[in-house]
């Protein structure tokens, strides 16, 4: 049974899409974190580092392997850097059923989160790739 590895491109999105009202904000510099949840243990936090002045921050590098995706969750959370106190933006999961979408998309797939991060984030762009074949499963070449 060859296991996914989870490629996933974070993209928090502000709820504030109005052209009216974002000329009026100052962008926010978000940062966060990511781990793996499953029913045995959870990996140890991805950090994601500080995009400053961003309404659609993106996180790359967030990469998992040897992922059994039919019992794991991606728990990701976004905070907005400030100078007294850092304030949450959103906490979001990404379960099983969404894993397996985005592996059968085959592409960066945006997943909507809004109903678990009170429409403060919006979408989720996540990847999963199966892994390559092992060696000892490629088919054996003639011998010459």
């Amino acid at each position: 049974m060859k296991l996914p590895s989870v490629y996933a491109a974070v993209a928090a999105v502000a709820s504030l899409l109005a052209a009216g009202s974002m000329a009026a904000l100052d962008k926010p510099d978000v940062y966060g974190a990511a781990a793996i949840v499953n029913a045995y243990a959870s990996s140890p936090e991805i950090r994601f580092g500080v995009v400053q002045d961003s309404f659609t921050p993106s996180f790359r590098n967030v990469e998992w392997q040897h992922v059994p995706i039919d019992q794991t969750r991606i728990r990701v959370e976004v905070m907005e850097k400030d100078m007294v106190r850092d304030d949450p933006v959103g906490t979001f999961e990404l379960g099983p059923e969404i894993l397996h979408r985005a592996s059968d998309a085959g592409r960066v797939l945006p997943v909507p989160v809004g109903d678990q991060t009170t429409g403060q984030i919006l979408f989720a762009s996540i990847s999963v790739l199966l892994e390559s074949t092992s060696p000892d499963e490629l088919p054996s070449s003639p011998a010459r």
